[in-house]
């Protein structure tokens, strides 16, 4: 995947287990991109492209998909989606309200 680096992006991206290149606005932001992907990158979750690069996005895509220790990584990753504890909490409730009312 290529995309930006904002945390709600990065999350869902990791959550999805996806190798990504991270391209974070670092010109008109107040840094916080840029924050997300370093740290990512070294936990070696993913690849940064700096937006002054972006001249080298096939050639940096193109090593992100061989990229062998980038997948394993995301395979072991912590974060993970909560939407299915979510639903089931959701549920226990509708249940809970149909029992009472």
């Amino acid at each position: 995947m290529l995309c930006r680096a904002g945390s709600n992006t990065v999350f869902e991206v990791l959550c999805l287990k996806k190798n990504a290149v991270f391209v974070p606005l670092e010109k008109s932001s107040r840094g916080d991109q840029l924050d997300n992907a370093l740290y990512f990158e070294k936990s070696g979750l993913c690849t940064i492209l700096r937006e002054n690069d972006c001249a080298n996005v096939v050639d940096t895509l193109a090593l992100a998909h061989k990229n062998a220790a980038i997948k394993a990584a995301l395979v072991h990753c912590g974060v993970r989606s909560g939407t299915p504890e979510i639903v089931d909490l959701i549920k226990s409730l509708l249940h809970e309200a149909g029992a009472s009312g």
